[in-house]
């Protein structure tokens, strides 16, 4: 989900990605990334959105992600 996909902070480990667009909704922002070759979408306090343009690392919270069997498309976890 998208409140459960966050930005890095300097020097925090993550995943490398780059932010393709980024949609102020007010209370929120969606920041759409792509990381190898797959859109995700984060949303954000506007002000923790990166601007447009920067590289930024994402983090996942391991309590949040889930697991697909890609055949079935049934849940692993």
């Amino acid at each position: 989900r998208p409140e459960h996909l966050r930005f890095a902070a300097a020097g925090e480990p993550g995943i490398d990605a780059s932010d393709l667009v980024i949609e102020p909704l007010g209370a929120d922002t969606l920041v759409h990334v792509e990381i190898e070759g797959a859109r995700h979408v984060a949303r954000v306090a506007p002000e923790l959105a990166p601007a447009v343009g920067d590289a930024v690392k994402v983090r996942l919270d391991p309590r949040r992600v889930h697991f697909f069997d890609d055949a079935s498309g049934e849940a692993l976890c």
